[in-house]
């Protein structure tokens, strides 16, 4: 289901990582990077900041000015969450947005000179109006055409209707001729061929296995099974043993011997 969206070139995706983390281990990343290299509509979102380590700011920073090993063109944007305390007393946004400046105004932020613009919840706000302005003034025409297009498919085939079947004989040949598709499709799925007939039946999107591609799944299920019990699937674990003097056993009391 998140692929589906993702792929879209329409959907702006929100990359949210913990503070402390590493960004280049969260999935989202690397499948927003799948499905749109060029990172035009991913936005990084770093929370919870205040739960780490003093000593951890510095490398937070870097995250956060986009300086790390992992790249986004829009950049990302840091943010604190409200306290227990703050949820429980039911504050209003606008106190909240207060408290959260007044913590990245610390000495401890202060320090690494972060861009004000990238800082809490009203600039998140601000940036992604910003995003969502120019994405869609870049995908209105496109859009505008795929209606067009649509409403002309939809035209052609209210004019061109399918052929007719008045009589048994014409029942019986578009029956059997379903019949013999349903045969050829199943056929090219028990034997793995995918491009030489039904090829829009198994496309598949990038390196991932469509679902309809079962022989291929089955096959990378199997392949995956079979790394996973390699690796892991012994029941006991060898290794060195360590050879330590048995512990001294305390004399039995008198009393506790059955009779």
């Amino acid at each position: 289901m998140v692929d589906s969206y993702v792929e879209k070139p329409r959907t702006t995706v929100l990359a949210v990582v913990q503070a402390g983390n590493d960004i280049a281990n969260k999935s989202i990343v690397p499948k927003s990077k799948l499905f749109e290299k060029a990172g035009q509509r991913t936005v990084g979102i770093i929370t919870k900041p205040d739960l780490v380590n003093a000593g951890a700011a510095g490398w937070i920073a870097v995250l956060a000015k986009n300086q790390d090993t992992i790249k986004l063109q829009q950049g990302l944007v840091l943010l604190k969450d409200p306290t227990l305390k703050e949820r429980e007393d039911l504050i209003t946004p606008k106190q909240r947005s207060t408290n959260e400046l007044r913590y990245f105004q610390s000495t401890l932020w202060k320090e690494q000179e972060l861009d004000a613009t990238r800082l809490g919840i009203d600039k998140l706000q601000t940036s992604l109006k910003t995003l969502l302005n120019q994405h869609i003034e870049k995908e209105l025409p496109e859009v505008r055409e795929e209606i067009k297009f649509t409403i002309r498919t939809s035209e052609q085939e209210i004019v061109s209707p399918p052929p007719k079947r008045p009589t048994i004989s014409h029942l019986r040949m578009f029956l059997s001729d379903l019949a013999m598709q349903y045969h050829n499709l199943a056929t090219a799925a028990l034997s793995g061929d995918y491009h030489t007939s039904h090829t829009p039946f198994f496309t598949a999107s990038g390196t991932i296995v469509g679902s309809t591609r079962l022989r291929a799944r089955t096959n990378k299920f199997n392949a995956e099974f079979s790394h996973y019990m390699r690796g892991k699937g012994e029941k006991l674990k060898l290794g060195r043993l360590r050879f330590t003097d048995p512990p001294l056993k305390k004399p039995e009391s008198i009393f506790s011997l059955k009779k």
